[in-house]
Protein backbone atom coordinates (compact mmCIF):
# COMPACT_ATOMS: atom_id res chain seq x y z
CA UNK A 1 0.00 0.00 0.00
CA UNK A 2 1.38 3.39 -1.01
CA UNK A 3 1.67 6.36 1.34
CA UNK A 4 -1.16 8.09 -0.51
CA UNK A 5 -3.40 5.03 -0.10
CA UNK A 6 -2.63 4.91 3.62
CA UNK A 7 -3.43 8.64 3.95
CA UNK A 8 -6.64 8.28 1.99
CA UNK A 9 -7.74 5.30 4.07
CA UNK A 10 -6.95 7.15 7.31
CA UNK A 11 -8.70 10.33 6.19
CA UNK A 12 -11.78 8.40 5.09
CA UNK A 13 -12.02 6.44 8.35
CA UNK A 14 -11.65 9.59 10.42
CA UNK A 15 -14.40 11.46 8.61
CA UNK A 16 -16.74 8.48 8.50
CA UNK A 17 -16.57 8.34 12.28
CA UNK A 18 -17.55 12.00 12.56
CA UNK A 19 -21.20 13.04 12.83
CA UNK A 20 -21.76 15.12 9.70
CA UNK A 21 -23.82 17.85 11.38
CA UNK A 22 -21.34 18.49 14.19
CA UNK A 23 -18.07 18.14 12.26
CA UNK A 24 -14.36 18.33 12.45
CA UNK A 25 -12.26 16.75 15.17
CA UNK A 26 -9.57 14.04 14.94
CA UNK A 27 -7.59 12.37 17.65
CA UNK A 28 -3.90 13.10 17.45
CA UNK A 29 -0.81 13.50 19.56
CA UNK A 30 0.38 16.82 20.94
CA UNK A 31 2.42 19.00 18.54
CA UNK A 32 5.33 18.80 20.94
CA UNK A 33 5.59 15.04 20.33
CA UNK A 34 5.56 15.32 16.51
CA UNK A 35 8.44 15.99 14.19
CA UNK A 36 6.49 18.78 12.42
CA UNK A 37 3.71 21.24 13.10
CA UNK A 38 1.48 23.55 11.06
CA UNK A 39 2.53 27.20 10.93
CA UNK A 40 0.11 28.36 8.21
CA UNK A 41 -2.80 28.77 8.05
CA UNK A 42 -3.76 29.42 11.65
CA UNK A 43 -6.97 27.83 13.01
CA UNK A 44 -10.06 29.80 12.03
CA UNK A 45 -8.37 31.53 9.10
CA UNK A 46 -10.69 32.74 6.30
CA UNK A 47 -8.99 32.62 2.88
CA UNK A 48 -10.27 35.17 0.35
CA UNK A 49 -7.56 34.76 -2.32
CA UNK A 50 -7.66 32.12 -5.11
CA UNK A 51 -4.83 30.15 -3.50
CA UNK A 52 -4.16 28.71 -0.07
CA UNK A 53 -0.59 28.51 1.27
CA UNK A 54 0.23 25.84 3.83
CA UNK A 55 3.50 25.82 5.76
CA UNK A 56 4.82 23.17 8.15
CA UNK A 57 7.85 23.51 10.40
CA UNK A 58 10.07 20.57 11.30
CA UNK A 59 10.97 20.03 14.93
CA UNK A 60 13.38 17.10 14.43
CA UNK A 61 16.08 16.07 11.95
CA UNK A 62 14.93 12.61 10.91
CA UNK A 63 12.09 13.56 8.49
CA UNK A 64 12.32 11.88 5.12
CA UNK A 65 9.05 13.11 3.61
CA UNK A 66 5.83 15.01 4.42
CA UNK A 67 2.71 14.29 2.35
CA UNK A 68 -0.36 16.56 2.59
CA UNK A 69 -4.04 15.94 1.94
CA UNK A 70 -7.09 18.18 2.12
CA UNK A 71 -10.78 17.45 2.57
CA UNK A 72 -13.48 19.85 1.37
CA UNK A 73 -17.14 19.82 0.38
CA UNK A 74 -18.69 20.44 -3.02
CA UNK A 75 -22.04 22.15 -3.52
CA UNK A 76 -23.66 19.05 -4.99
CA UNK A 77 -22.80 16.36 -2.47
CA UNK A 78 -22.84 16.01 1.29
CA UNK A 79 -19.76 13.76 1.50
CA UNK A 80 -16.27 15.18 1.63
CA UNK A 81 -13.85 15.21 -1.28
CA UNK A 82 -10.26 14.21 -0.42
CA UNK A 83 -7.41 15.48 -2.57
CA UNK A 84 -3.64 15.14 -2.35
CA UNK A 85 -1.68 18.39 -2.28
CA UNK A 86 1.65 16.64 -2.96
CA UNK A 87 4.70 15.78 -0.87
CA UNK A 88 7.98 17.40 0.22
CA UNK A 89 11.17 15.57 1.18
CA UNK A 90 13.04 18.57 2.55
CA UNK A 91 12.39 21.97 4.10
CA UNK A 92 10.77 24.35 3.55
CA UNK A 93 7.64 22.23 3.76
CA UNK A 94 5.42 24.69 1.92
CA UNK A 95 2.39 23.72 -0.16
CA UNK A 96 0.44 26.10 -2.40
CA UNK A 97 -3.07 24.91 -3.28
CA UNK A 98 -4.91 26.49 -6.21
CA UNK A 99 -8.48 26.83 -4.94
CA UNK A 100 -9.83 29.03 -7.76
CA UNK A 101 -12.23 26.29 -8.92
CA UNK A 102 -13.21 25.08 -5.48
CA UNK A 103 -16.47 26.43 -3.98
CA UNK A 104 -16.47 28.48 -0.81
CA UNK A 105 -15.91 26.37 2.29
CA UNK A 106 -18.01 27.73 5.13
CA UNK A 107 -19.58 26.36 8.31
CA UNK A 108 -17.43 23.18 8.51
CA UNK A 109 -14.43 24.57 6.64
CA UNK A 110 -11.55 22.63 5.15
CA UNK A 111 -9.44 20.05 6.99
CA UNK A 112 -5.79 19.24 6.27
CA UNK A 113 -3.90 16.08 7.20
CA UNK A 114 -0.13 15.72 6.98
CA UNK A 115 1.63 12.35 7.10
CA UNK A 116 5.24 12.59 8.30
CA UNK A 117 7.54 9.74 7.25
CA UNK A 118 10.70 9.34 9.34
CA UNK A 119 14.00 7.87 8.22
CA UNK A 120 13.60 4.99 10.68
CA UNK A 121 10.33 3.98 8.98
CA UNK A 122 7.94 5.44 11.58
CA UNK A 123 4.95 7.49 10.42
CA UNK A 124 3.22 10.34 12.26
CA UNK A 125 0.12 12.32 11.33
CA UNK A 126 -0.90 15.86 12.27
CA UNK A 127 -3.98 17.86 11.35
CA UNK A 128 -5.27 21.40 10.90
CA UNK A 129 -9.05 21.96 10.84
CA UNK A 130 -11.41 24.89 10.51
CA UNK A 131 -9.86 26.77 7.58
CA UNK A 132 -12.53 28.64 5.64
CA UNK A 133 -12.63 29.70 1.99
CA UNK A 134 -14.58 32.81 0.97
CA UNK A 135 -12.81 33.46 -2.34
CA UNK A 136 -15.85 33.03 -4.59
CA UNK A 137 -18.31 35.94 -4.96
CA UNK A 138 -21.02 35.96 -2.31
CA UNK A 139 -24.33 37.61 -3.16
CA UNK A 140 -27.28 38.04 -0.83
CA UNK A 141 -30.84 39.21 -1.18
CA UNK A 142 -32.00 42.35 0.61
CA UNK A 143 -35.56 42.51 1.83
CA UNK A 144 -37.73 44.93 3.74
CA UNK A 145 -39.79 43.60 6.64
CA UNK A 146 -43.03 45.47 7.12
CA UNK A 147 -45.11 46.09 10.21
CA UNK A 148 -48.15 43.89 10.76
CA UNK A 149 -50.32 43.36 13.79
CA UNK A 150 -49.48 40.39 16.03
CA UNK A 151 -51.03 37.12 14.85
CA UNK A 152 -51.31 38.05 11.16
CA UNK A 153 -51.35 34.87 9.08
CA UNK A 154 -51.17 35.89 5.44
CA UNK A 155 -48.63 36.43 2.72
CA UNK A 156 -47.77 40.12 2.43
CA UNK A 157 -47.17 41.90 -0.87
CA UNK A 158 -43.37 41.54 -0.57
CA UNK A 159 -43.44 37.72 -0.66
CA UNK A 160 -40.19 35.73 -0.47
CA UNK A 161 -40.10 32.97 -3.08
CA UNK A 162 -37.63 30.17 -2.41
CA UNK A 163 -36.44 28.51 -5.60
CA UNK A 164 -36.24 24.73 -5.85
CA UNK A 165 -35.33 22.12 -8.47
CA UNK A 166 -38.75 20.51 -8.14
CA UNK A 167 -41.22 22.20 -10.47
CA UNK A 168 -44.21 21.09 -8.40
CA UNK A 169 -42.77 22.37 -5.11
CA UNK A 170 -43.49 26.01 -4.35
CA UNK A 171 -42.28 27.80 -1.22
CA UNK A 172 -43.39 31.32 -0.30
CA UNK A 173 -42.78 33.23 2.88
CA UNK A 174 -43.53 36.57 4.47
CA UNK A 175 -41.65 38.10 7.37
CA UNK A 176 -43.08 40.95 9.42
CA UNK A 177 -42.48 42.64 12.77
CA UNK A 178 -44.44 44.34 15.53
CA UNK A 179 -43.93 45.37 19.14
CA UNK A 180 -44.17 41.75 20.31
CA UNK A 181 -42.41 39.58 17.75
CA UNK A 182 -40.64 38.88 14.49
CA UNK A 183 -43.06 36.59 12.66
CA UNK A 184 -42.48 34.09 9.84
CA UNK A 185 -45.39 32.84 7.76
CA UNK A 186 -44.29 30.12 5.33
CA UNK A 187 -46.55 28.44 2.77
CA UNK A 188 -45.29 25.19 1.19
CA UNK A 189 -47.24 23.87 -1.81
CA UNK A 190 -46.19 20.22 -2.03
CA UNK A 191 -48.38 17.65 -3.85
CA UNK A 192 -46.18 14.83 -2.47
CA UNK A 193 -46.98 15.70 1.13
CA UNK A 194 -49.42 13.64 3.16
CA UNK A 195 -49.88 13.00 6.85
CA UNK A 196 -49.68 9.23 6.41
CA UNK A 197 -45.88 9.56 6.22
CA UNK A 198 -44.23 7.96 9.23
CA UNK A 199 -43.72 10.04 12.38
CA UNK A 200 -39.96 9.63 12.02
CA UNK A 201 -39.93 11.12 8.50
CA UNK A 202 -42.33 13.91 9.47
CA UNK A 203 -40.07 14.80 12.39
CA UNK A 204 -37.15 15.16 9.97
CA UNK A 205 -39.14 17.33 7.53
CA UNK A 206 -40.03 20.93 8.23
CA UNK A 207 -38.55 24.40 8.46
CA UNK A 208 -35.30 25.72 9.86
CA UNK A 209 -34.93 29.46 10.56
CA UNK A 210 -31.52 31.03 11.23
CA UNK A 211 -31.09 34.67 12.23
CA UNK A 212 -27.97 36.75 12.80
CA UNK A 213 -29.06 39.89 14.68
CA UNK A 214 -25.48 41.24 14.64
CA UNK A 215 -24.93 41.08 10.84
CA UNK A 216 -21.58 39.48 11.70
CA UNK A 217 -21.12 37.65 8.38
CA UNK A 218 -18.99 34.92 9.95
CA UNK A 219 -18.14 31.77 7.97
CA UNK A 220 -19.59 29.65 10.79
CA UNK A 221 -22.41 30.25 13.29
CA UNK A 222 -21.52 31.65 16.70
CA UNK A 223 -23.38 32.09 19.97
CA UNK A 224 -25.05 35.19 18.50
CA UNK A 225 -26.97 33.11 15.95
CA UNK A 226 -30.65 32.56 16.77
CA UNK A 227 -31.68 29.26 15.15
CA UNK A 228 -34.91 27.25 15.31
CA UNK A 229 -36.04 23.95 13.83
CA UNK A 230 -39.79 23.49 13.31
CA UNK A 231 -40.54 19.84 12.48
CA UNK A 232 -43.87 18.82 10.93
CA UNK A 233 -44.51 16.73 14.01
CA UNK A 234 -43.15 17.23 17.49
CA UNK A 235 -42.00 20.35 19.31
CA UNK A 236 -39.85 23.13 17.81
CA UNK A 237 -36.33 23.43 19.15
CA UNK A 238 -33.97 26.30 19.58
CA UNK A 239 -30.47 25.42 18.37
CA UNK A 240 -27.35 27.00 19.84
CA UNK A 241 -23.94 26.66 18.21
CA UNK A 242 -20.62 26.59 20.03
CA UNK A 243 -17.55 26.66 17.74
CA UNK A 244 -14.18 25.88 19.29
CA UNK A 245 -10.56 25.59 18.16
CA UNK A 246 -8.21 23.54 20.33
CA UNK A 247 -4.45 23.96 20.62
CA UNK A 248 -3.84 20.94 18.39
CA UNK A 249 -5.53 22.62 15.43
CA UNK A 250 -8.82 20.71 15.64
CA UNK A 251 -12.09 22.55 15.00
CA UNK A 252 -15.42 21.51 16.46
CA UNK A 253 -18.90 22.86 15.82
CA UNK A 254 -21.00 21.66 18.72
CA UNK A 255 -24.76 22.21 18.57
CA UNK A 256 -27.27 21.91 21.39
CA UNK A 257 -31.04 21.81 21.15
CA UNK A 258 -33.68 22.87 23.66
CA UNK A 259 -37.48 22.88 23.36
CA UNK A 260 -39.04 26.31 22.90
CA UNK A 261 -42.52 27.23 24.12
CA UNK A 262 -43.47 29.74 21.41
CA UNK A 263 -47.08 29.96 20.24
CA UNK A 264 -46.82 28.64 16.69
CA UNK A 265 -49.11 26.79 14.29
CA UNK A 266 -48.80 24.28 11.44
CA UNK A 267 -51.73 23.70 9.07
CA UNK A 268 -51.39 20.48 7.05
CA UNK A 269 -53.38 19.53 3.96
CA UNK A 270 -52.85 16.14 2.34
CA UNK A 271 -51.41 16.27 -1.20
CA UNK A 272 -51.41 20.06 -1.08
CA UNK A 273 -48.79 21.03 1.48
CA UNK A 274 -48.67 22.92 4.74
CA UNK A 275 -48.49 26.38 6.27
CA UNK A 276 -46.15 27.27 9.13
CA UNK A 277 -46.68 30.31 11.35
CA UNK A 278 -43.74 30.87 13.68
CA UNK A 279 -43.52 34.15 15.62
CA UNK A 280 -40.25 34.72 17.49
CA UNK A 281 -40.91 36.87 20.59
CA UNK A 282 -38.73 39.92 21.12
CA UNK A 283 -37.29 38.38 24.31
CA UNK A 284 -35.31 36.04 22.04
CA UNK A 285 -33.40 39.12 20.86
CA UNK A 286 -32.58 40.18 24.44
CA UNK A 287 -33.71 43.81 24.43
CA UNK A 288 -35.69 44.36 21.22
CA UNK A 289 -35.91 43.33 17.58
CA UNK A 290 -32.99 45.06 15.78
CA UNK A 291 -33.64 47.42 12.87
CA UNK A 292 -31.51 45.25 10.58
CA UNK A 293 -30.47 41.59 10.67
CA UNK A 294 -29.62 38.71 8.36
CA UNK A 295 -31.53 35.50 7.92
CA UNK A 296 -31.87 32.20 6.11
CA UNK A 297 -34.88 29.90 5.76
CA UNK A 298 -34.23 26.22 5.10
CA UNK A 299 -36.85 23.70 4.02
CA UNK A 300 -36.47 19.95 4.47
CA UNK A 301 -38.91 17.98 2.30
CA UNK A 302 -39.19 14.65 0.50
CA UNK A 303 -38.03 14.61 -3.11
CA UNK A 304 -39.13 12.39 -6.01
CA UNK A 305 -36.84 9.62 -4.70
CA UNK A 306 -38.62 9.71 -1.33
CA UNK A 307 -35.50 11.09 0.31
CA UNK A 308 -35.25 14.22 2.44
CA UNK A 309 -33.78 17.08 0.43
CA UNK A 310 -32.76 20.53 1.63
CA UNK A 311 -33.82 23.79 -0.04
CA UNK A 312 -32.63 27.18 1.25
CA UNK A 313 -33.61 30.80 0.63
CA UNK A 314 -29.93 31.84 0.67
CA UNK A 315 -28.46 29.17 -1.58
CA UNK A 316 -25.04 27.60 -1.17
CA UNK A 317 -23.51 24.24 -0.29
CA UNK A 318 -25.39 21.78 1.86
CA UNK A 319 -23.65 22.98 5.03
CA UNK A 320 -22.92 26.53 3.96
CA UNK A 321 -26.64 27.38 4.29
CA UNK A 322 -26.03 27.66 8.02
CA UNK A 323 -23.18 30.11 7.58
CA UNK A 324 -24.07 33.76 8.42
CA UNK A 325 -21.75 34.85 5.64
CA UNK A 326 -24.40 34.02 3.01
CA UNK A 327 -27.54 35.01 4.95
CA UNK A 328 -29.90 37.45 3.26
CA UNK A 329 -30.38 40.90 4.78
CA UNK A 330 -33.59 42.19 6.34
CA UNK A 331 -34.43 45.80 7.21
CA UNK A 332 -37.38 46.96 9.31
CA UNK A 333 -39.64 49.69 8.01
CA UNK A 334 -41.03 52.23 10.51
CA UNK A 335 -44.42 51.49 11.95
CA UNK A 336 -47.03 53.23 9.75
CA UNK A 337 -49.47 55.56 11.47
CA UNK A 338 -52.36 53.60 10.00
CA UNK A 339 -51.23 50.53 12.00
CA UNK A 340 -51.13 52.33 15.36
CA UNK A 341 -54.10 51.15 17.40
CA UNK A 342 -53.41 53.80 20.03
CA UNK A 343 -53.36 56.58 17.44
CA UNK A 344 -56.48 55.25 15.70
CA UNK A 345 -58.25 55.02 19.05
CA UNK A 346 -57.18 58.57 19.96
CA UNK A 347 -58.35 59.92 16.59
CA UNK A 348 -61.66 58.06 16.93
CA UNK A 349 -62.11 59.49 20.42
CA UNK A 350 -61.31 63.03 19.26
CA UNK A 351 -63.63 62.67 16.28
CA UNK A 352 -66.42 61.34 18.48
CA UNK A 353 -65.90 64.10 21.01
CA UNK A 354 -65.88 66.75 18.28
CA UNK A 355 -69.12 65.43 16.80
CA UNK A 356 -70.71 65.31 20.24
CA UNK A 357 -69.67 68.89 21.01
CA UNK A 358 -70.92 70.05 17.61
CA UNK A 359 -74.29 68.40 18.16
CA UNK A 360 -74.49 69.92 21.67
CA UNK A 361 -73.72 73.38 20.28
CA UNK A 362 -76.37 72.98 17.61
CA UNK A 363 -78.92 71.87 20.19
CA UNK A 364 -78.04 74.73 22.51
CA UNK A 365 -78.20 77.14 19.63
CA UNK A 366 -81.65 75.88 18.72
CA UNK A 367 -82.76 76.14 22.35
CA UNK A 368 -81.83 79.80 22.63
CA UNK A 369 -84.74 82.16 21.93
CA UNK A 370 -84.76 83.48 18.41
CA UNK A 371 -87.03 86.53 18.46
CA UNK A 372 -88.43 87.49 15.12
CA UNK A 373 -87.59 91.03 14.07
CA UNK A 374 -90.28 93.59 13.37
CA UNK A 375 -89.83 92.97 9.66
CA UNK A 376 -90.42 89.20 10.12
CA UNK A 377 -93.61 89.67 12.20
CA UNK A 378 -96.97 90.58 10.77
CA UNK A 379 -98.61 93.71 12.12
CA UNK A 380 -101.06 91.66 14.13
CA UNK A 381 -98.27 89.44 15.52
CA UNK A 382 -96.21 92.47 16.46
CA UNK A 383 -99.14 94.10 18.28
CA UNK A 384 -100.01 90.90 20.11
CA UNK A 385 -96.38 90.26 21.05
CA UNK A 386 -96.03 93.82 22.43
CA UNK A 387 -99.11 93.29 24.55
CA UNK A 388 -97.66 89.94 25.69
CA UNK A 389 -94.38 91.55 26.73
CA UNK A 390 -96.19 94.31 28.63
CA UNK A 391 -98.39 91.80 30.47
CA UNK A 392 -95.41 89.60 31.39
CA UNK A 393 -93.23 92.55 32.43
CA UNK A 394 -95.93 93.81 34.81
CA UNK A 395 -96.12 90.48 36.62
CA UNK A 396 -92.67 88.95 35.98
CA UNK A 397 -91.72 88.84 39.68
CA UNK A 398 -94.93 86.97 40.51
CA UNK A 399 -93.73 83.43 41.25
CA UNK A 400 -97.02 81.78 40.19
CA UNK A 401 -97.31 83.59 36.86
CA UNK A 402 -98.56 81.17 34.18
CA UNK A 403 -99.74 81.10 30.58
CA UNK A 404 -103.35 80.95 31.76
CA UNK A 405 -103.04 84.19 33.77
CA UNK A 406 -101.46 86.09 30.86
CA UNK A 407 -103.96 84.62 28.34
CA UNK A 408 -106.91 85.80 30.43
CA UNK A 409 -105.43 89.29 30.61
CA UNK A 410 -105.00 89.38 26.82
CA UNK A 411 -108.43 87.80 26.23
CA UNK A 412 -107.08 84.91 24.12
CA UNK A 413 -106.83 81.19 24.73
CA UNK A 414 -103.84 79.74 26.53
CA UNK A 415 -103.17 77.43 23.54
CA UNK A 416 -103.10 80.35 21.09
CA UNK A 417 -100.76 82.26 23.38
CA UNK A 418 -98.43 79.29 23.72
CA UNK A 419 -98.32 78.81 19.93
CA UNK A 420 -97.64 82.52 19.47
CA UNK A 421 -94.72 82.43 21.92
CA UNK A 422 -93.26 79.28 20.32
CA UNK A 423 -93.66 80.71 16.83
CA UNK A 424 -91.96 83.99 17.66
CA UNK A 425 -89.27 82.79 20.12
CA UNK A 426 -88.82 79.01 19.51
CA UNK A 427 -89.46 78.56 23.25
CA UNK A 428 -92.31 77.37 25.38
CA UNK A 429 -94.07 79.99 27.46
CA UNK A 430 -92.34 78.84 30.68
CA UNK A 431 -88.88 78.96 29.08
CA UNK A 432 -89.66 82.38 27.58
CA UNK A 433 -90.73 83.61 31.03
CA UNK A 434 -87.54 82.22 32.60
CA UNK A 435 -85.46 83.82 29.82
CA UNK A 436 -86.90 87.24 30.65
CA UNK A 437 -86.26 86.69 34.36
CA UNK A 438 -82.62 85.73 33.59
CA UNK A 439 -82.21 89.01 31.69
CA UNK A 440 -83.37 90.92 34.81
CA UNK A 441 -81.11 88.77 37.02
CA UNK A 442 -78.11 89.52 34.81
CA UNK A 443 -78.64 93.24 35.19
CA UNK A 444 -78.89 92.97 38.98
CA UNK A 445 -75.79 90.74 39.15
CA UNK A 446 -73.84 93.33 37.19
CA UNK A 447 -75.03 96.40 39.12
CA UNK A 448 -75.61 95.30 42.73
CA UNK A 449 -74.00 93.41 45.57
CA UNK A 450 -77.18 91.60 46.58
CA UNK A 451 -76.91 87.96 47.44
CA UNK A 452 -77.92 85.49 44.75
CA UNK A 453 -80.85 84.15 46.76
CA UNK A 454 -82.18 87.69 47.14
CA UNK A 455 -81.84 88.35 43.40
CA UNK A 456 -83.58 85.03 42.63
CA UNK A 457 -86.49 85.95 44.90
CA UNK A 458 -86.88 89.49 43.46
CA UNK A 459 -86.79 88.19 39.87
CA UNK A 460 -89.63 85.72 40.48
CA UNK A 461 -87.65 82.46 40.67
CA UNK A 462 -88.81 79.84 43.14
CA UNK A 463 -85.36 79.71 44.70
CA UNK A 464 -81.65 80.18 43.98
CA UNK A 465 -81.33 76.69 42.45
CA UNK A 466 -84.00 77.44 39.84
CA UNK A 467 -82.20 80.64 38.85
CA UNK A 468 -78.88 78.75 38.54
CA UNK A 469 -80.56 76.03 36.43
CA UNK A 470 -81.86 78.49 33.84
CA UNK A 471 -78.67 80.57 34.01
CA UNK A 472 -76.75 77.50 32.90
CA UNK A 473 -79.32 76.79 30.20
CA UNK A 474 -79.32 80.23 28.59
CA UNK A 475 -75.87 81.62 29.47
CA UNK A 476 -73.78 78.43 29.80
CA UNK A 477 -72.30 79.65 33.08
CA UNK A 478 -73.26 80.11 36.73
CA UNK A 479 -74.54 83.36 38.27
CA UNK A 480 -71.43 83.60 40.43
CA UNK A 481 -69.02 83.30 37.47
CA UNK A 482 -71.13 85.73 35.46
CA UNK A 483 -70.95 88.27 38.27
CA UNK A 484 -67.16 87.89 38.59
CA UNK A 485 -66.71 88.73 34.89
CA UNK A 486 -69.46 91.30 34.34
CA UNK A 487 -69.97 93.18 37.62
CA UNK A 488 -69.48 96.95 37.45
CA UNK A 489 -67.14 98.07 40.25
Amino acid sequence: MTVFDRLNSFFTKVFLLLPVAVVCSYSQTSPAQNCAQFIKPVPGKTITSPSCTLLLESTCNNISKIELQARYFSNERDSGIIVSLGSKNRAPYEFIWDISLIPNQLFTGVAFLAEISKRNGDIETIQRDGIFFAHQPISSDKRTIYYEHSGTKRLTTDTIKIETNRSNLKIRSSIYWNEKELAFYIVVDDPFFNTSISEKVLSECGIEILIDPTLGRKPYPTRDIIAFTIPLTGIPNRVSYQPSFDENGAFKMISKQANCDFHYSIEKDDYKGYKVFFPIPKKAFRDSIPDSLSCNIILKALNESNQIATVAWAKSGIYDTRSPMIFNSLYKTPKPLSKSLLLIGALAFIAGLSITLFIALVINHLRKPKLKTAIEKTEAEQKLFDNLKDAVDRQITYKKLSVDIVARELHISAKKLSNLVRNLTCLSFIHFLMYLRIEIAKERLRSSFCKENEIADKCGFTDEKEMEKYFLKFERTTPDKYRQKQQVT
